[in-house]
């Protein structure tokens, strides 16, 4: 029973570590650009990258940014909510592929998170596009939610069914 709880601890402390690294990292590289680029100008790294500074008021793809405000406080509890239960998710999960996912998913959220409780909006840079595609701006936190959640699918519904049948 120590053992067991000697190895939850490490891994929590490994979880925060991973999580706290993410955000620091997102917020990083978010002020850097807020103070380096202007607003909307587009800074080409490649034929298929660029920086592109903007300030997203909705959720994920723009959606919900026409809005009149609201939805700011709206993404805020649904942030914060999406917090709990990912910390929850963390201190009850026993798979560790999906222990450590959880917690990259955590530290995008809370990247996210706190530039819309600071100042109302994410800021978003990383322009992909390729010829006529192009895809919506996106941040270090949102890679890292999305890496996140596909190691969880992953998991779950790949690698665990080949292992079972």
């Amino acid at each position: 029973m120590i053992y067991k709880n000697l190895i939850f601890k490490n891994n929590l402390y490994i979880s925060i570590l991973i999580a706290f690294f993410i955000i620091i990292i997102d917020q990083i590289t978010k002020n850097y650009v807020e103070n380096h680029i202007q607003y909307n100008h587009i800074l080409n790294i490649s034929n298929i990258l660029s920086i592109t500074l903007i300030y997203n008021y909705g959720a994920a793809f723009s959606i919900l940014s026409d809005q009149n405000g609201w939805q700011i406080w709206f993404l805020i509890i649904i942030s914060s909510i999406a917090t709990l239960i990912f910390l929850i998710l963390i201190n009850i999960e026993k798979n560790n592929i999906k222990y450590y996912a959880l917690s990259i998913s955590l530290g995008g959220i809370i990247g996210n998170l706190i530039d819309r409780m600071r100042q109302g909006y994410v800021i978003d840079f990383i322009f992909v596009h390729y010829k006529d595609l192009y895809l919506p701006i996106f941040n270090v936190a949102d890679i890292c939610i999305s890496i996140g959640i596909t190691i969880i699918i992953i998991n779950d519904y790949i690698i665990n069914k080949t292992f079972k049948n």
